[in-house]
């Protein structure tokens, strides 16, 4: 008797250095014949234009700048929507309206996934698709936040396989109804909302702050509707930990937080950017109001593909000349703004007494300043009058008095005594890539045969680069008995 046995490998690549934000992927219910009608609530009616009177009345810098509102709410996997089971394990959907809304986000306060557990977020028309969230994104608070989709209607969706070690948590606690049009390319928004003096950071011409650039990020805060902006910094150590400057003005809530790099035009025209390279989480490390700062640690490392930049700093008091800044004014695609004479020093405080190039608005909250020689962070925004009609000052908290504060404490942790340091590019390991000769091995075998077989794996990536992988194999198949 003949006994046919194949032996299948699956080759695993591990991503080892950096834990993802997103896997990507597809929602099952795309891929699974599931009940197309999903159960909806509706929000309450939001009155923009007594929000928007609002706003005129609270315009301030001192102020994060408000884009949306919101509603608590009690939806979870036990109260809300509606289980389906499938072929592997049991799908949950919701919808939820809010009408008349330019996007809309989710805030968390339950979410602990088990393995193999899958959460999409997307709007009616799955223009935008966030997702998938996995238990890598289980923090230790057991708090979780999701950025905006576009328009009206985000739908939640939570794949569950029959064999978790437990039943997954998902709790949304707040729904924020953007009555302003912030992250999406509506008809009524053109990009460059923000004052018409304002630079796009991609113009040929600020090449040289390219770097910096990629090192600031707009902040979803004060509950999920308010917006600042803040930066990554560099640490003596050089180790790439995700420490994050902001103002102290800006915090609230910041487990909930969401960072969101490189929403920027691509050229120098007003143009939509991408809004899905976001972090979300983060722990508030060290803050003083006298300087106005606030150091964070995010909860999740910035992917390799995000492409970002620590930025160095200058804590020495000296006065910076030429002062830069680099901000997300009203909440737009970043911009970059320019002073050609020297700060002014105002105690704890650098005073811009007033911008030649560029200006900065409410949401621009928190952003670095740079000395515009060394490219070293001297401050973050506290407050000021400029806008592009009032040529008029600006205040930024010094790095040289939060470093007395206890922002040296993180920032040079073995107490060297360095009070200058550059800035550097996350770390740009070499690529591997995985090859292998045969996608399976065939075993034609007699009863007490035995034979063997070789499959060799290669890894042909980027010199110097490292493979990790698993070998698993499936279960024999048997023909003819």
């Amino acid at each position: 008797m003949t006994i046919f046995k194949r032996l299948i490998f699956l080759l695993l690549i591990l991503n080892f250095l950096q834990s993802q934000v997103s896997i990507g992927g597809i929602p099952k219910s795309i891929l699974t014949d599931i009940e197309k009608t999903i159960p909806n609530i509706n929000l309450p009616q939001v009155d923009r234009e007594l929000l928007i009177q609002e706003d005129e009345i609270e315009i301030d810098k001192y102020i994060p700048f408000r884009f949306g509102i919101p509603f608590d709410v009690n939806y979870n996997l036990n109260n809300s929507g509606e289980w389906e089971d499938v072929e592997d394990g049991r799908i949950w959907r919701l919808s939820i309206t809010s009408k008349s809304a330019y996007s809309i986000n989710l805030l968390y306060d339950r979410f602990i996934l088990p393995e193999g557990s899958e959460m999409f977020i997307y709007d009616a028309e799955m223009n935008t698709v966030l997702g998938a969230f996995t238990s890598a994104n289980n923090k230790n608070h057991e708090t979780f936040s999701t950025a905006p989709t576009k328009g009206d209607v985000t739908i939640i969706e939570y794949f569950e396989p029959y064999d978790v070690d437990f039943y997954g948590e998902i709790s949304i606690n707040r729904v924020v109804h953007a009555y302003k049009d912030i992250f999406f390319n509506n008809e009524s928004r053109d990009y460059g909302d923000s004052g018409s003096c304002n630079n796009n950071v991609n113009c040929s011409e600020f090449v040289d702050w390219a770097d910096e650039v990629r090192s600031v990020a707009m902040i979803l805060s004060g509950g999920g509707f308010r917006l600042c902006t803040g930066s990554l910094v560099n640490n003596v150590r050089e180790d790439l930990t995700p420490y994050f400057l902001t103002a102290n003005h800006c915090l609230g809530g910041e487990s909930s937080w969401i960072f969101m790099f490189n929403y920027e035009s691509p050229g120098c025209n007003n143009q939509n950017g991408p809004t899905y390279m976001t972090v979300q989480g983060s722990t508030l490390l060290d803050n003083a109001s006298s300087s106005d700062y606030a150091l964070l640690l995010l909860d999740e490392t910035p992917p390799l593909e995000y492409e970002v930049h620590f930025s160095g700093w200058d804590a020495t008091g000296n006065t910076p000349s030429t002062p830069v800044g680099i901000h997300h004014p009203s909440g737009d695609i970043k911009k970059i703004t320019f002073d050609y004479n020297n700060a002014s020093n105002a105690g704890n405080y650098w005073d811009v007494n007033n911008w030649e190039d560029g200006t900065t608005e409410p949401g621009s909250s928190g952003s670095p300043l740079f000395d515009g020689n060394t490219h070293r962070i001297v401050g973050q925004l506290y407050g000021g009058t400029a806008s592009c009609s009032s040529i008029t000052y600006d205040t930024y908290g010094k790095v040289s008095s939060s470093w007395n504060s206890g922002l040296r404490t993180f920032l040079d942790p073995d107490n060297t005594g360095t009070t200058v340091l550059d800035g550097m590019d996350a770390l740009d390991l070499p690529d591997p890539e995985l090859s292998y000769d045969a996608d399976n091995l065939d075993f034609e075998l007699n009863n007490n045969e035995s034979e063997s077989s070789a499959i060799i794996i290669t890894n042909t990536g980027e010199i110097d680069s490292e493979l990790n992988y698993t070998i698993n194999s499936s279960p024999f198949e048997v023909e003819g008995g």
